[in-house]
């Protein structure tokens, strides 16, 4: 190789570690200030798999008790599942467990599970997946937390 050849590839390199180092940047950032516009539900989802909306479970499921201060008894068992047929690591996060990673239980068929005692009310949750924020595409009620990344939305009814 020639001088002039040298020089182009070190610029080259130059150039594409100053592009790597401001994608870098601009990601912690988006992490860091809180964002005022929602995702859109393609950016945020897996491509071939299926997410199912969050669903009532009326059996009780262990005894793990409600997040909310109030305790009036009339809390209701939620289940979560996620199916993703790559996923390593699924948890959940949202207000009712005040935005604490809760592991889910992987089972059968790709599905991935998690129930929790939640006082009724209006909640926001994401699916964690392989360290990532995930929306649920299949319920369209989107809030944004201020916590950098659109949240789904789910009411939970008094019985």
């Amino acid at each position: 190789m020639n001088r002039k050849n040298i020089i182009s590839l070190i610029v080259l390199d130059v150039i594409v570690m100053l592009m790597a180092a401001g994608l870098m940047m601009f990601r912690y950032s988006s992490l860091t200030n809180p964002v005022t516009t929602p995702l859109p539900a393609a950016s945020a989802t897996p491509a071939a798999d299926e997410i199912s909306p969050a669903a009532v479970n009326e059996t009780p499921v262990g005894s793990r008790p409600a997040v909310s201060g109030k305790k009036s008894g009339t809390t209701r068992n939620i289940g979560f599942v996620f199916r993703h047929s790559k996923a390593k690591n699924v948890a959940i996060i949202g207000d009712f467990n005040d935005w604490i990673p809760e592991p889910m239980k992987k089972g059968g068929d790709f599905k991935w599970t998690f129930t929790q005692a939640i006082e009724p009310g209006e909640y926001s949750y994401n699916f964690i997946v392989d360290g990532r924020p995930v929306r649920d595409p299949n319920n369209a009620r989107i809030s944004d937390t201020g916590r950098g990344f659109a949240s789904s939305r789910l009411t939970v009814k008094p019985r």
